[in-house]
């Protein structure tokens, strides 16, 4: 089953607002590899994600590495 655009983003709100609001177990979890991994596919062309979906994903990791969620290789 293949989600609407609008829950897609609306889910990234709310993760969005507990990578600003949470603590460092929450930013480890989203830091995670395979966390990040699953962000990446939800934009490969074979999911035809819209520009919406795409720009919020990239949105997203964007406030997590402000927020010092993602860190270099081997810091953690």
């Amino acid at each position: 089953m293949k989600l609407l655009p609008c829950c897609y983003c609306r889910s990234f709100q709310v993760l969005e607002t507990c990578v600003k609001n949470c603590g460092k177990r929450f930013h480890i979890q989203v830091a995670n590899k395979d966390f990040l991994n699953e962000l990446v596919k939800i934009i490969a062309p074979k999911n035809e994600p819209t520009v919406g979906v795409q720009e919020k994903i990239l949105s997203l990791i964007q406030v997590e590495n402000t927020q010092g969620c993602l860190l270099p290789t081997g810091s953690q």
